[in-house]
């Protein structure tokens, strides 16, 4: 009984199943808000921080995503998963700044 009494529009867990099912069909914005409403619910839910940081990082916001799954390492220093996402998380946001840098130097030295 306990389950059905809790399980409103504002649980958490009911929320988490939306933003899951929004991921699904690709409607990563509407799942990001969801998920934000998730962490009001809970500020300190892995679960929730975990597919923020996957949302993000599925929209290309690769530095949002990396805040995520740093907030979410706190909670499981030794999870694989989410040690897993941080670490081709923090390469791919370091790839990205090295191209960036390279397009920069070469704009630089086109203007020469």
């Amino acid at each position: 009984w306990t389950e059905v009494l809790t399980f409103t529009p504002d649980c958490e867990r009911y929320i988490l199943e939306k933003v899951e099912a929004l991921i699904a069909i690709g409607s990563y914005g509407d799942a990001l808000s969801e998920g934000v409403k998730a962490l009001r619910t809970n500020p300190k839910s892995m679960n929730t921080l975990m597919l923020l940081g996957e949302i993000s990082t599925l929209q290309g916001d690769y530095e949002s995503g990396l805040v995520y799954f740093k907030k979410a390492i706190k909670f499981d220093p030794e999870g694989k998963e989410v040690k897993a996402k941080l670490k081709a998380t923090k390469k791919v946001v370091k790839t990205l700044a090295l191209f960036n840098e390279a397009i920069e130097a070469e704009k630089l030295g086109k203007k020469k």
